[in-house]
């Protein structure tokens, strides 16, 4: 016969298993969720001033970085162009296999590599800032920042996520999109679609007029 401590003890393993198998992950993709619908500021030093320009000579030496491990995920990556600043230059990225549009800007001294990054980065890495925006399926895209550090042997990129966010931006916006020095969320986004789509009704849906909204065009064609 099975005593009643014994049970208790059954139900109390039990009941912790329970929790950390089927309760702790929905805690933790909750909180990534709400990461990713609070509003989110971009990094002072990855904005493009208005009065920038635009380079792109020497952009192999220049810009080196040829790839991002993060997460345990290779990401390739090449340099568009470039903007020489006071702080430091800030290099525009595309990773073409997930549609990611982004900028970095890597330090000018030596610093402890990241823990992911190889040994033979350990005295050649120096302290790296970067973001990008992940372009989805439909007409928004999910926002991550990074922190690392830049290794000159391989030319890789080692961090980790730092930031998290959703804006109303994809296409050909944001491969043109310089940053914003304000907070970015959707509702904003969401209510100029609004606005447009009671402007517009009864013709257009909802849908097709945000996607529209956002790349500037006004003809839909079914």
């Amino acid at each position: 016969m099975v005593s009643s401590g014994a049970a208790l003890s059954a139900q109390q393993m039990l009941l912790t298993a329970w929790f950390i198998v089927g309760i702790i992950p929905l805690i933790l993709q909750t909180r990534s969720f709400l990461k990713f619908v609070m509003p989110h500021k971009i990094t002072e030093t990855l904005v493009v001033p208005s009065d920038a320009v635009k380079e792109t000579t020497n952009m192999t030496e220049l810009c080196p970085a040829l790839g991002l491990q993060m997460a345990q995920v290779w990401w390739n990556l090449e340099t568009t162009h470039y903007f020489n600043l006071k702080h430091g230059r800030l290099c525009h990225l595309v990773s073409p296999q997930y549609n990611c549009h982004g900028r970095y800007v890597i330090g000018s001294e030596r610093t402890k590599a990241y823990h992911t990054a190889p040994s033979s980065c350990a005295n050649d890495s120096f302290p790296v800032d970067m973001f990008f925006y992940h372009g989805s399926i439909g007409f928004y895209s999910f926002y991550e920042e990074v922190a690392g550090t830049y290794c000159t042997i391989d030319h890789t990129l080692y961090g980790l996520i730092d930031g998290l966010g959703t804006f109303d931006i994809n296409g050909w916006l944001l491969a043109q999109d310089t940053g914003s020095y304000n907070y970015r969320d959707m509702d904003e986004d969401v209510t100029k679609c609004k606005k447009a789509y009671d402007e517009e009704q009864p013709w257009f849906s909802f849908t097709k007029i945000c996607v529209f909204q956002h790349t500037e065009r006004r003809i839909i064609i079914d």
